[in-house]
């Protein structure tokens, strides 16, 4: 699939769900008053609306530091026309074909370190120690700069790929956006990242208040999971004589709101 760029939703269309993909993940979409939305697909767990939801774990095998596969016969995709790179995976774990479709490959380290691409695809991998994956880049997706064989890769998935309900401990990870209805395990659906927004709250906010996401609490409870925060209580920190808020802001309070209730905000994540 290629991205089409923006498209414009209706606000129907905006808290649609499907069984099957329709757009490229991470499509953004628009409604008519400004709210801005992302193409995402669930992972294995239902989620309930106005909850947080961030970006799935990385497989950190695989996310720096892999081998280019070595041989004479790889040595054309070491140029900055090669369609295609073919890793050597340092663990040996089976990979599914497409794992990373509309994800990224990337050089963390040595010859040619800093640029990355688009991923089209990649080839299944046998979970042999000899296994090599080929990554097969998108059109128009190439590298800057030529490599060689001791440059160090990292591949990931696309983020808006099995994203997860947002955990109130040291799991979180980068906060995505809130859903704006119920979404049902392993479905594809609209993510909102921009704009007027319902949230499900764990503190009591008024008009104006900073709203964040707690990442302090040891265990998530069901007031806590998927819930932002307000900035003023267990998300702040004393770092040199400073108040420093702990967590991302994700946007402002536009309405007055009750501990554990929905609250209006103006989501500030991702225009």
């Amino acid at each position: 699939m290629s991205f089409p760029g923006s498209i414009l939703l209706s606000d129907d269309e905006a808290r649609r769900q499907t069984s099957t993909q329709r757009l490229p993940l991470g499509t953004r979409g628009v409604t008519q008053d400004g709210r801005v939305f992302r193409y995402c697909k669930n992972a294995a767990t239902d989620i309930a609306v106005g909850k947080l939801v961030g970006k799935m774990a990385n497989d950190i095998s695989l996310d720096l530091n892999q081998d280019l596969a070595t041989s004479t016969l790889y040595q054309d995709e070491l140029s900055t026309d090669a369609t295609v790179i073919v890793l050597k995976p340092a663990a040996t774990e089976v990979i599914a074909a497409d794992t990373f479709k509309d994800g990224y490959l990337f050089v963390n380290d040595l010859t040619g370190e800093g640029q990355y691409m688009m991923v089209e695809g990649n080839a299944y991998v046998d979970g042999t120690i000899s296994a090599l994956m080929p990554i097969y880049l998108q059109p128009g997706s190439r590298l800057s700069a030529t490599l060689n064989t001791t440059s160090l890769m990292g591949v990931i998935e696309n983020k808006y790929q099995d994203v997860v309900i947002s955990g109130p401990d040291a799991s979180h990870l980068a906060p995505l956006g809130v859903t704006v209805r119920a979404v049902t395990a392993s479905y594809y659906f609209w993510l909102q990242t921009w704009g007027p927004c319902m949230v499900w709250l764990n503190l009591a906010v008024v008009d104006g208040d900073v709203i964040t996401y707690d990442t302090f609490t040891a265990s998530g409870t069901a007031a806590t999971v998927g819930a932002a925060h307000v900035i003023g209580t267990s998300t702040d920190a004393i770092t040199g004589g400073k108040l420093m808020p702990i967590g991302r802001v994700i946007g402002h309070a536009i309405c007055v709101c009750d501990t554990t209730d929905h609250g209006l905000i103006n989501l500030e994540i991702e225009p």
